[in-house]
């Protein structure tokens, strides 16, 4: 039986480095960075002052147009198991961004990571390329609920991976990840509701997909949306 977790921190401490320039992670162009930023602009619309969570930010791809897009006086949780990976988002933030990123290393699955601190206080929880980790994405789907304000929302960005997505160190993980490789729009979504959010979006990133041309055709990128909706 795959140390999932263990593993996991591992590879991705070990692959930190460099992370952001490998095709399909990070931005490979100014074009394909514009088109991920359109695609959460249309969908999700964050303000400043709002508090967002991006859980398995990683090396920041993500967690640095959240600020932005929340600056100048929101907050941003970046969460990520790998403490490399964390070290890197950091590092790689300007002086006016920095003060708006808090870093809490640990495993997405844990409650103390998030409870009591963030609870019924949060406007966003953001994961790119991140749920596929998840060991049992019920459980984590079911604590966000509990962080999120009335209405707030959940925004999934990720792709439809193949086996062959999985190569190398990280094929262990292929069949001991429920979300490694699904292969249709409709897994998270149901997942999400079994959690108790409500699913407002669901489609795939056409923009994102173009300018990604093959890797957009056999890993489509797609965003998710739910909401939590008052009790």
């Amino acid at each position: 039986m795959v140390e999932v977790e263990n593993v996991i921190q591992q590879l991705c401490d070990a692959e930190a480095f460099g992370y952001s320039q490998q095709e399909g992670h990070g931005f490979s162009s100014a074009a394909e960075e514009a088109s991920w930023i359109d695609e959460i602009r249309t969908s999700v619309g964050m303000n400043d002052g709002q508090t967002c969570i991006d859980v398995g930010a990683g090396t920041g791809i993500l967690t640095h147009l959240l600020a932005g897009l929340i600056a100048p006086s929101g907050r941003v949780i970046a969460q990520d198991l790998s403490g490399e990976s964390l070290a890197i988002n950091k590092s790689a933030l300007s002086s006016s961004m920095a003060t708006l990123v808090e870093f809490i290393q640990g495993d997405a699955h844990d409650e103390s990571l998030f409870l009591p601190r963030f609870a019924q206080s949060v406007d966003f929880i953001t994961a790119r390329q991140s749920v596929v980790l998840f060991r049992d994405p019920v459980r984590v789907f079911k604590l966000w609920r509990r962080l999120l304000k009335p209405c707030g929302k959940v925004v999934i960005l990720d792709a439809l991976w193949t086996r062959a997505s999985w190569s190398g160190d990280w094929e262990v993980l292929v069949d001991a990840l429920p979300l490694s490789c699904i292969q249709t729009l409709g897994t998270i979504p149901y997942l999400l509701k079994q959690a108790g959010l409500s699913v407002i979006e669901n489609r795939y990133l056409a923009r994102v997909n173009q300018v990604l041309g093959d890797e957009g055709i056999s890993c489509p990128r797609f965003i998710v949306v739910a909401e939590r909706t008052p009790d």
